[in-house]
């Protein structure tokens, strides 16, 4: 089970994901994952920057594949936060 901390710790993770140096080329923006994900917009928003504990493991995978990252960099990077906490 995830807690609070750790999905606040994961949508960190995407979020760094998109605004990674190595990325930026004006295409890796949250619109940008939405369009390739299949999640809204708004949505994605949403849940990314107010309610990341709606993140359900289906958008997590579409996350990661979309990213070019395995899911669990971005779950262990949540674990590995909250441990430091």
């Amino acid at each position: 089970m995830t807690t609070k901390a750790d999905s606040d710790c994961i949508a960190r993770a995407i979020l760094a994901e998109l605004n990674d140096e190595d990325h930026i080329s004006g295409k890796r923006t949250q619109r940008w994952l939405a369009n390739i994900t299949g999640i809204s917009y708004t949505t994605l928003r949403r849940k990314l920057l107010k309610r990341p504990d709606t993140l359900i493991l289906s958008e997590l995978i579409a996350i990661s594949d979309a990213l070019g990252i395995p899911l669990s960099s971005l779950i262990s990077e949540s674990h590995t936060d909250s441990k430091a906490a």
